[in-house]
């Protein structure tokens, strides 16, 4: 069953891809490319693996990560969910001729994966549209994916930006009653001297489903 959130997010991707494919290459108006700065994180882990034979994108959007990878000689595979991102992002590997490139249309939760198939795995911006249940099911998949001595590299959109929006996201944490335990958690975060430090400290409970 599709959440409230996945259907807005696959309905937001449908009728904007060729906007995303514009921020993914730089071509937009903010000065910070927050798509840029994930991919060439992944490409720094990739930096780190020099017999990296196999990479996995998850929720690839219109590819452009899965290319530069390809382009390494590595066989990439993106996976998204949005029939006009997939598409954008195989026109992409046809144009340049980046034989190494494949792309899916499919959830990752149907897509098939054979064990200890990739030595990479990335999802930027995928896990703020998926189930807690989900996302224990989702990590099942990755662990059971990474070939060994495997990296995964996940990136997520950071709560605390629903604080200094001035948005409705803001207006849910005040309602929640949630600004001063995500403070604290933040600070927290940069002061700590151990993870057991952090882990001691009261968390902002989760945000309902599909609020």
């Amino acid at each position: 069953m599709t959440t409230k959130q996945q259907q807005e997010a696959l309905d937001y991707f449908k009728s904007h891809a060729e906007d995303w494919k514009s921020k993914a290459q730089g071509s937009g108006t903010t000065k910070v490319n927050v798509i840029e700065q994930r991919n060439q994180y992944v490409l720094y882990v990739a930096d780190e693996h020099p017999a990296l034979r196999s990479y996995l994108d998850v929720g690839c959007g219109t590819g452009e990560l899965v290319c530069h990878v390809a382009k390494r000689g590595i066989e990439a595979i993106g996976v998204d969910f949005a029939q006009e991102m997939i598409e954008l992002a195989s026109q992409k590997a046809r144009d340049e001729t980046i034989t190494k490139a494949k792309f899916v249309c499919s959830s990752i939760f149907d897509f098939e994966i054979q064990r200890e198939s990739y030595d990479l795995i990335s999802a930027n911006g995928f896990i703020e549209y998926i189930s807690q249940q989900e996302l224990h099911t989702f990590f099942d998949v990755v662990a059971e994916a990474l070939a060994p001595g495997g990296s995964f590299v996940v990136g997520s959109r950071n709560r605390l930006f629903n604080l200094v929006t001035m948005n409705d996201f803001t207006l849910q944490e005040l309602k929640a009653g949630s600004v001063d335990l995500l403070l604290q958690e933040a600070v927290k975060w940069t002061t700590a001297n151990s993870i057991e430090e952090v882990l001691s400290t009261d968390c902002a409970p989760l945000q309902a489903p599909n609020a």
